[in-house]
């Protein structure tokens, strides 16, 4: 029994130590052998369609692997081109427990809030990307913290 117990401990220390990549455009199945052999799976070549069938819990073979991993506790990692900033689901970066990075790997985030205040910005990855929409705010002593983390503000049209 005590062998058997090494086996699985020594298995979990491997897969949260192992990330696997794959390019969206590129895999034709998922599987969920994956989310027993990685902790993190990084995911390439997102847009914004896949996004937004996410968001929309459309029934596709994506949408039902993310969800799966999810349940198994899988860290994402989508990277997606800077050019579709302006599309990505809002509620993808809020609500769901998945990361966002751009190609060169700054971190993308938003925040719900009306205000954008010192608290919230603190807690921002330095040198990431933080998305907001017109009817939000940033509050000076904000702005202050953005620009000594260096963190670019995108607007939302």
């Amino acid at each position: 029994m005590d062998d058997l117990v090494k086996k699985v401990i020594v298995k979990l220390l491997e897969r949260e130590h192992s990330i696997l990549t794959y390019d969206y455009g590129n895999q034709n199945s998922y599987s969920t052998k994956n989310f027993l052999d990685n902790q993190t799976i990084r995911m390439t070549g997102m847009n914004a369609l896949v996004l937004q069938k996410l968001v929309n819990l459309e029934e596709h073979q994506f949408v039902s692997w993310v969800l799966d991993g999810i349940h198994y506790g899988i860290d994402f990692h989508f990277h997606v081109s800077s050019a579709t900033y302006h599309l990505i689901p809002l509620e993808l970066l809020i609500k769901w427990p998945i990361r966002m990075y751009n190609e060169k790997n700054q971190r993308i985030v938003a925040c719900p809030e009306k205000a954008i205040t010192y608290k919230e910005m603190i807690s921002l990855p330095d040198a990431g990307i933080l998305i907001r929409t017109k009817s939000q705010i940033i509050t000076d002593l904000a702005k202050e913290v953005e620009e000594k983390k260096h963190i670019k503000v995108i607007e939302r049209f």
